[in-house]
């Protein structure tokens, strides 16, 4: 009997103070939303509660109490560095449109439009460069900022196109890095690569390429699976996974299936090609059209209807990428549209630069209020530029310099230094991932034509005050660097250039100015005959660029980047003087 009493009397207890804190707070009209669990009623924004006591925005669990709407979002795994277009981020069945500096977590599905791109720096310093009219989802990122087996990112492209260069994430772990796409899986091992998913054609159209993944690695490997087998892709090799789950296999020739080209419909024929009995990889052969793009094809393409060359990161020409032919001719980028931290460089500031990439090997500059050319600066560094007149562009982002110095010629400030990273943008706009970027800059002091011309005479400039280490083709910094410049001042024309580098790997290279070319010339990118000691056969190639520096023309800043055919190269930056 006692027992009954004593739970009576604590039901009472419990009833008259929900009743007494229910008709306080209605009272009151303190907390106008939400509210589950003891009383029962409807919770309007995800309130949770055994109380009953309503929850304002989100309350979770016995208390009712608001959780850190910061600790209750999805797991961050990169920032927007770059955006073109509209590309938006769905996640718990919200959408946003993304801009510069937005974050994108984890369950983040990604969707650009017609003409969009967006460029993301992840967490773990890796970059993905998502294309237009592309759909891909950021299934899972760890990073605790440190590699103990635990870090893992899996992503899945449901539809078109990214690339992505790996960060931290699959160093050490490999195996922790994934992408999936609807019929095969890719997995890395360090790698700058670009991934292609064709959905299978709606009856009563034609279908320009074969529907599957293609994956092609421009540096590391990938490993490409589908339901029959996996495949080793070497660098500059594009691997194919059919919609029947065949195995996947190698095509036959690098292809321009990452540029905004349209592919030949004709000759669709064979795409498989055979495996033998020994289990060599089958080769094929397919075209693949941007699927975004409809503009016809670049016949000028670096990538077409070249000899494959599967053992080196840069190889697939026949002749070497760096001529004036391959770089970014009639790509007009204006830096006042784009969003930039930087401020406009003073007047006479002029910058030289070399790019370094798997898709562009390439030399130019830019000058401040030069007509059709832009030079953005922050802390007395180049952040971006463009000339428009050559097609040289650069985007720093958020990229940092690094073997960087300054000094002071002919009375101006000069500084140099290696970007790892930024973006350039080729003739359609789209946006490519650079992975080293020397460069020498001057504050300012650009010599003016008129100057050049008062002064007359002959120069020669043979003391390196202060240049890059060189860098290579897969990253390695250091060596050194000689070099000895003739110019004729009262002609305006550089009548000698004779470089000397011995890189990180050893190489001992040479590029040198077959006859005398104007000094507007130079600036924009002039050629030289190139050799390379250590680099094995094959035809060397490479540009330069430069300009004269000071109020009395005694100092010159110059980019030079030399390769040979089978894809070895190495690039930098150099800062001279005269008496």
């Amino acid at each position: 009997m006692t027992l009954w009493r004593n739970k009576l009397l604590i039901i009472g207890v419990l009833f008259l103070g929900g009743f007494i804190t229910g008709n306080a707070l209605a009272a009151s009209d303190s907390i106008k939303q939400g509210g589950i669990g003891g009383t029962g009623s409807a919770a309007n924004i995800k309130g949770i509660g055994g109380t009953g006591t309503p929850a304002m925005n989100g309350g979770i669990g016995g208390t009712g109490l608001r959780p850190n709407n910061e600790s209750a979002m999805p797991t961050l795994a990169g920032k927007v560095l770059f955006i073109v277009g509209q590309v938006e981020a769905q996640n718990l069945g919200q959408i946003r449109s993304l801009t510069k500096g937005d974050p994108v977590r984890v369950g983040d599905t990604l969707k650009s439009s017609k003409g969009a791109s967006l460029q993301l720096r992840m967490e773990d310093g890796g970059t993905i460069v998502l294309r237009p009219e592309s759909q891909l989802v950021i299934e899972s990122f760890v990073y605790k900022g440190i590699q103990d087996g635990s870090e893992h990112i899996a992503l899945a492209l449901l539809n078109g196109r990214f690339r992505a260069v790996t960060g931290i994430i699959g160093n050490l772990h490999k195996e922790n890095y994934s992408i999936r796409t609807p019929n095969a899986t890719v997995g890395i091992r360090g790698t700058d690569h670009e991934t292609v998913f064709i959905a299978r054609t709606p009856p009563g159209q034609t279908a320009v390429v074969e529907p599957g993944t293609y994956n092609h690695v421009i540096s590391g490997a990938t490993m490409l699976q589908s339901e029959q087998g996996k495949l080793l892709i070497k660098p500059n090799q594009t691997g194919f996974a059919a919609l029947n789950g065949a195995s996947p296999i190698i095509l036959d020739r690098p292809l321009p299936i990452f540029g905004d080209l349209k592919a030949n419909s004709e000759g669709h024929g064979d795409q498989h090609g055979d495996m033998n009995n020994s289990g060599q990889e089958r080769k094929g052969n397919a075209n693949l059209s941007d699927s975004t793009s409809g503009t016809e094809q670049n016949s000028s393409n670096p990538m077409s209807g070249t000899e494959q060359n599967s053992s080196n990161p840069m190889s697939g020409t026949e002749q070497n990428k760096v001529t004036q032919t391959d770089r970014l001719a009639n790509s007009s980028v204006d830096l006042s549209t784009l969003e930039t931290d930087s401020s406009p460089s003073a007047p006479g500031s002029a910058v030289v630069g070399a790019h370094m990439a798997g898709e562009i090997l390439t030399v130019g500059s830019a000058q401040a209020e030069n007509p059709g050319e832009k030079l953005f600066v922050e802390n007395n560094v180049p952040t971006s530029y463009s000339n428009n007149a050559t097609g040289f562009n650069y985007l720093a982002n958020d990229a940092a310099p690094i073997d960087s110095g300054t000094a002071q010629v002919d009375s101006v400030n000069v500084t140099w230094g290696i970007y790892a990273g930024g973006i350039a943008f080729d003739t359609s706009g789209k946006a490519i991932v650079i992975n080293f970027h020397p460069f020498a800059f001057v504050n300012g002091g650009a010599t003016p034509p008129s100057v050049v011309d008062n002064i007359g005479g002959t120069a020669t400039f043979s003391s390196v005050v202060g240049n890059t280490q060189p860098v290579t083709e897969s990253g390695n910094i250091g060596g050194n660097v000689t070099l000895n410049v003739g110019i004729n001042l009262g002609a305006a024309t550089v009548t000698s250039y004779n470089l000397g580098v011995t890189d990180a790997n050893s190489r001992n290279w040479t590029g040198t100015l077959n006859s005398p070319v104007p000094l507007s010339t130079f600036a924009n990118g002039m050629p030289l005959a190139v050799t390379c000691g250590g680099c094995g056969s094959g035809m060397a190639s490479g540009n330069t660029a430069g300009m004269l520096i000071g109020p009395n023309a005694k100092g010159l800043i110059s980019s030079y980047l030399l390769s040979t055919a089978t894809g070895q190269a190495v690039a930098g930056a150099v800062v001279m003087s005269r008496p």
